[in-house]
């Protein structure tokens, strides 16, 4: 009798072991995700790829704007000097200066003119202005080497 006892315990044991491990897959079942279904961890995983490739390819897409822009900031500005009013005059204001082929320091000085000198304003640039000497020569002076009326 002692070992039926014990064979219909184990047995009851066993049955509640097995309802347990039903209802727990069940649970388990009802929670979890269909494979192939958007809440499966592999369609996420594939999803979130997809979206990352997207803004890869727009930061790649943003980054190449910025170097061209960049590029075309770096190119000098056209050699062209905006116009200036037809009759405007100025004065060379430093004792002894210099007058260019260009606008700035790096471009081949073509004569010089002194403290007093009057010339005509062809126009302006980068802070230099593009005149023309009364003997007819036109070259560019450095504007804070010339006063202009």
């Amino acid at each position: 009798m002692h070992n039926r006892v014990r064979s219909l315990v184990l047995a009851g044991l066993v049955v509640a072991v097995v309802g347990v491990g039903v209802l727990i897959g069940q649970q388990v079942g009802a929670a979890g995700n269909d494979p192939g279904s958007q809440g499966d961890p592999l369609v996420a995983k594939s999803y979130v790829d997809q979206k990352i490739a997207g803004i890869l390819d727009r930061l790649t897409s943003l980054e190449n704007a910025v170097a061209a822009l960049q590029k075309n900031q770096n190119q000098p500005a056209p050699s062209t000097p905006s116009p200036a009013p037809a009759s405007k005059r100025g004065t060379v204001s430093g004792a002894y200066v210099n007058i260019r082929s260009g606008p700035g320091l790096n471009n081949k000085i073509i004569t010089t003119a002194s403290k007093g000198t009057g010339a005509d304003i062809l126009g302006s640039q980068n802070g230099w202005y593009n005149i023309r000497l009364s003997n007819g020569t036109a070259g560019w002076i450095a504007g804070w080497l010339f006063a202009d009326h």
